[in-house]
Parts: C-alpha cells; structure tokens; sequence
C-alpha cells in the first residue's frame, strides 16, 4: 500500500518538473530579456544575478556585457533602472 503511494507522488513530482521546465523554456514567468541584445534567458544567453542590499539584483548578460538593476517579483525580473 505505501509503494503505491510513493509511487504516485513520485510520478506526480516527475510530471510537474518536467511542466515547470518546458513552462521555463517557452518563456515562463521567470525569464529575462537583455534590452541591449534582445535575447532570452530561456533561448540560450546567460544572465547572471548579483544580488544588492536593497533588496534589488544587478542582472549582467553574458552575451553582450549589458549590466541592469531589476527586482524579482512573482510575475519575473522587472528592470527598475
């Protein structure tokens, strides 16, 4: 009975992994857009994210050299500078 059980759960953690990524890599809600090269986190640029102790993040693409500030909230990175 408790196989049962964790196999469901397991099943159900699996599926919704691989629906959050595939969510992630068609645009999902936590991706960033460099405004310099036009590119996405989520089709191949790497950002990196320095955070600040204001609460803010210093968003630096990896393509292009693009540093912005931004702060992360549920619906993403939105740029404040």
């Amino acid at each position: 009975m408790n196989r049962k059980k964790y196999d469901f759960w397991t099943k159900l953690r699996d599926y919704c992994n691989k629906r959050m990524t595939k969510a992630w890599m068609e645009g999902g809600n936590c991706d960033s857009k460099c405004s310099l090269c036009k590119q996405w986190e989520s089709h191949g640029i790497v950002v990196k994210t320095y955070p600040q102790d204001d609460g803010s993040e210093i968003r630096e693409c990896m393509n292009c050299g693009n540093k912005w500030k931004a702060i992360f909230t549920p619906a993403g990175f939105i740029p404040i500078e």
